[in-house]
């Protein structure tokens, strides 16, 4: 038995740093192919988990409420850069149909003009 895979087996699953954190088996089977010469002591992690269960739990809250939070973040991320989007859109837009309007006012200026020259001419 080694200290050194017994406690980075007790960080995984007290701290809930490995997706398999409630399963000791599962983790002494990763650190093993991490580190093939791990000896754990899996009996000792079983006892330091259930005398630590109440720290377990809350570190499951802290978690689900960082992962929540980070949820709310990507969330509002997504909304601003959409709002962006729109934005940008939106002056895309504005400047596309004010040249129109000026193309437009410039056709109306070359017809108009081309109309008095021909009555001039007349």
């Amino acid at each position: 038995m080694s200290r050194g895979p017994t406690l980075v087996i007790l960080y995984w699953a007290l701290f809930l740093r490995h997706e398999k954190w409630n399963d000791i088996g599962a983790l002494a089977d990763y650190l093993k192919t991490l580190y093939d010469l791990s000896t754990p002591n899996l009996e000792m992690v079983q006892s330091i988990i259930d005398n630590n269960q109440n720290f377990q739990n809350q570190q499951r809250l802290r978690q689900e409420e960082e992962d929540e939070a980070r949820r709310a973040k990507i969330m509002k991320m997504d909304r601003m850069n959409q709002l962006k989007n729109m934005k940008d859109e939106y002056e895309r837009l504005k400047r596309k149909r004010l040249a129109e309007a000026e193309a437009e006012k410039s056709r109306l200026q070359r017809v108009k003009f081309a109309e008095d020259e021909a009555l001039r001419k007349w």
